[in-house]
């Protein structure tokens, strides 16, 4: 956490339901995680950013958005993907 920031990582299969290994999978899943933020009344830019996406230590593809205060990033993260992703 850096000047009340918090960066959260996001599994990009808990989002998206096509190929991890493709274009289409990470902007599937960063438009579904953009769109519960901003259902939940999160402005991007402002409240909330994509930082950057990334292969983790065990071969996930991961999303890391960046949050400006601690409670909207768990909110998010607590939410979870909506069923069906």
């Amino acid at each position: 956490m850096h000047n009340g920031m918090v960066f959260v990582d996001f599994l990009l299969t808990d989002y998206s339901s096509t190929n991890e290994l493709s274009e289409f999978a990470q902007v599937d899943a960063a438009c579904k995680i953009v769109a519960e933020a901003v259902m939940c009344d999160l402005e991007y830019g402002k409240d909330f950013w994509f930082v950057e996406s990334y292969w983790n230590s065990v071969g996930n593809r991961i999303l890391k958005f960046g949050f400006a205060n601690e409670k909207n990033a768990f909110m998010i993260k607590l939410k979870g993907p909506e069923n069906g992703y």
